[in-house]
């Protein structure tokens, strides 16, 4: 019975590994404006939008991001993520969230995401 469970949790891995590879292989998307359609093009990266695995797939992606920051405390929620450091001066603070934001963009170009800069903005809080 045993033996019975494991081969069972197995063959879901997978064919949860199969759905998500079906899932991000050979995607191709159409833009409609009115009912006018645009050509096709094939998406390289990234995953649909409204789908209901998308974000899990997201997150998953993202959950090593903080691994790679040093000295900077580091939030995830959903499509967003935040970095902030707390402490006395503001030129090690200003130092440190520079040198980390230069990760974020190292990452970011290693695993093909782009980030909206328009969404962007940085905050600074006395006491």
């Amino acid at each position: 019975m045993a033996l019975y469970k494991y081969v069972n949790y197995l063959l879901i891995i997978i064919n949860v590994f199969g759905f998500v590879k079906n899932f991000l292989t050979d995607r191709t998307i159409q833009v409609k404006v009115g009912n006018t359609l645009s050509q096709t093009y094939l998406l390289e990266n990234g995953t649909a939008q409204r789908s209901v695995i998308s974000p899990l797939l997201f997150l998953i992606m993202i959950n090593d991001l903080p691994d790679y920051l040093q000295g900077v405390e580091f939030s995830l929620f959903a499509y967003d993520s935040c970095i902030f450091k707390l402490g006395k001066h503001l030129d090690h603070i200003r130092n440190s969230i520079h040198d980390n934001l230069s990760k974020v963009s190292d990452w970011c170009n290693h695993w093909g995401f782009q980030i909206n800069l328009e969404k962007n903005s940085c905050s600074g809080f006395l006491s």
